[in-house]
């Protein structure tokens, strides 16, 4: 088991709309990661009295007729009704809900395109970094606010009218040395959002060895 881990974890603001803050993600995706595809999408369309009903059917029609639905829940007195959706179905639902915006203003986003990636991160020489994976970590999983696998790094976009992500990066050093600043650079220079100097942590090893301590790190 590795002693320690770095990681970078925290929420970030994309630009308007679904398809220019996707192709962003996307760019820094293929420059900066491997194995790095959506592993879900689902669609989130809220049922609320804030919302002008002929929007709401047109598009829970036609999501329905597609799509078997996931769920759905309430939230306050909105009802968030979810579906999954295949990924070679991802730019045509950008395209569709493209047309609908503006999106009706509601505390909770109207709707919205939901997109989870697991990746390996790339140095600026587009090589993998080692001790990347679960394997090296004990599979630990830190069940905090958000469930954080040590060792793989991760972004949630979330697609709406005020896009924005969450961010989990997992740096695989153990101190911080001129080749962790570079990587983090390398990272900073292709992102399309701004890492915050207080999101970073530190994972040590635990005394029984089976399990890591976070704390906050600063950069």
């Amino acid at each position: 088991m590795r002693e320690c881990a770095i990681t970078y974890s925290g929420n970030a603001t994309l630009k308007r709309g679904l398809k220019k803050p996707w192709q962003d993600i996307e760019k820094f995706l293929t420059t900066c990661s491997e194995f790095s595809f959506p592993t879900r999408v689902i669609i989130k369309l809220v049922e609320s009295s804030k919302i002008p009903a002929a929007f709401f059917n047109q598009l829970f029609d036609h999501f329905s007729s597609k799509y078997e639905i996931y769920g759905a829940y309430y939230q306050a007195d909105d009802k968030i009704h979810q579906w999954t959706t295949p990924l070679s179905d991802l730019e045509i639902n950008m395209e569709l809900l493209e047309r609908y915006r503006p999106f009706p203003k509601n505390e909770i986003p109207s709707v919205s395109l939901q997109i989870r990636i697991d990746m390996l991160l790339l140095n600026e020489n587009g090589d993998l970094l080692n001790y990347q994976g679960g394997k090296f970590y004990n599979n630990f999983v830190s069940r905090d606010k958000k469930e954080e696998y040590l060792g793989n790094s991760r972004i949630d976009v979330y697609l709406s009218e005020r896009s924005s992500a969450r961010v989990f990066l997992c740096f695989p050093y153990e101190n911080l040395n001129e080749e962790f600043y570079n990587q983090v650079t390398f990272i900073e220079k292709h992102t399309p959002f701004k890492l915050s100097p207080k999101k970073w942590y530190i994972w040590n090893i635990t005394k029984s060895k089976n399990g890591y301590k976070k704390s906050k790190l600063t950069i």
